[in-house]
């Protein structure tokens, strides 16, 4: 390259011009160190449903049954399993299903939290529906002792709340049962001396939303079909708690079912169901937000996670 005095008094220029133009170093991002509010909303017909995130609970791999163990399929001892709970706005009634399981470890008790970072308040609540008894379901229900939902009523299937009201089931249950039994009378009381439980058995608990038996994991364990302006979706509870696991192969049970045979019986038929109506379907222990479609895999059945949606 030829230098010239024009080619060394440009260079000079331009250096003395970036050194007067020089950028700043760059701001270093802080991390912020918060998740992002647990909820997911979407329509279902006129009705509006926002899915709420109570965290996840360590579910131990031994609790299912099956060969080869589930340890082996999903290469762990334990999975983080998402608890899930639903609440609907119908525009006349704002409904809850299940209430998480507040208290019962440190990776639950989101939802109430949730509900308000969704926009609602918890007095709003007019009623606290619950697919079963089981802790991770009813325990946020109560905080100190106090109603969390000081406005609603609890509606429970009769069958659900007569199996663990008796005194004679109780005496007969396992040791590792009977905190379960005293665990439900805590969190039901402060409604019940306000003379807020109501017990359903089947059909329409209130417009829009219907209540079906799905017994097997607890003698009254129910779903809830969400059902307005031709759109449908299936709430279907704790009818698989993994779904790498028990949907391909429903035969599994877990540990915490009353009834393994029914429970297994209730899945087979909640799937065959799921995969012929084309149903949308949503699950407490299906990974948060935990909306999909049951679909035929050969002999099998698969679960397919719905794409991020603002309707069914």
């Amino acid at each position: 390259m030829l230098i010239t005095r024009r080619s060394l008094t440009f260079g000079a220029l331009g250096g003395a011009l970036a050194s007067t133009f020089s950028l700043p170093a760059l701001a270093r991002a802080p991390k912020l160190g918060v998740q992002a509010p647990g909820y997911y909303r979407l329509t279902v017909g006129s009705s509006e449903v926002t899915i709420l995130a109570d965290g996840f609970i360590p579910l131990g791999t031994k609790l299912f049954t099956g060969d080869p163990s589930a340890q082996s399929v999903l290469g762990a001892d334990t999975v983080k399993t998402s608890v899930n709970g639903w609440l609907i706005n119908t525009g006349d009634r704002l409904i809850l299903i299940d209430s998480g399981g507040s208290g019962l470890t440190d990776s639950l008790g989101k939802l109430s939290s949730n509900l308000l970072a969704a926009g609602y308040a918890l007095d709003q609540v007019d009623i606290v529906v619950l697919t079963h008894l089981h802790g991770d379901h009813c325990s946020g229900l109560t905080a100190g002792g106090q109603a969390v939902f000081p406005n609603a009523v609890v509606r429970v299937a009769e069958a659900e709340l007569a199996f663990w009201s008796s005194a004679e089931n109780l005496a007969k249950a396992p040791e590792g049962m009977k905190g379960q039994f005293k665990l439900i009378e805590t969190k039901l009381k402060p409604y019940r001396g306000a003379g807020r439980i109501q017990t359903f058995r089947t059909g329409e608990v209130v417009s829009g939303v219907t209540a079906e038996p799905a017994p097997g994991h607890t003698p009254g364990h129910t779903m809830f079909r969400i059902a307005s302006g031709g759109a449908q979706l299936l709430i279907w509870g704790d009818i698989a708690h993994n779904a790498a696991l028990q949907i391909p192969e429903p035969s599994r049970s877990i540990a915490y079912d009353v009834d393994p045979a029914m429970a297994v019986e209730t899945r087979k038929k909640v799937l065959d169901q799921a995969a012929t109506d084309k149903l949308a379907i949503t699950g407490a222990h299906l990974p948060f937000p935990g909306v999909g479609r049951i679909v035929r895999i050969g002999g099998a059945y698969g679960y397919v996670a719905e794409p991020w949606s603002q309707s069914i």
